[in-house]
């Protein structure tokens, strides 16, 4: 059984220290809301993974990302 901690050591951070980006579609008929990205990660890979995110909904290629 794995516990907690290793949890913590193999992961980098407590659930609790953990938060997300999140995007919204920029179309008004969808306004659909996903998470982008799950921080703590490394900057380049959290804005790749913010540049190429599209509405999982609509396909919309133009979201708006704020960190939530």
């Amino acid at each position: 059984m794995v516990d907690n901690l290793m949890l913590q050591q193999l992961h980098g951070a407590a659930p609790a220290e953990q938060k997300v980006v999140r995007a919204r579609c920029s179309q008004d008929a969808c306004r659909h809301e996903w998470i982008a990205a799950h921080l703590p990660m490394p900057l380049e890979k959290a804005a790749m993974l913010m540049q190429r995110a599209a509405c999982p909904k609509c396909a919309d290629d133009r979201p708006v990302v704020a960190h939530g």
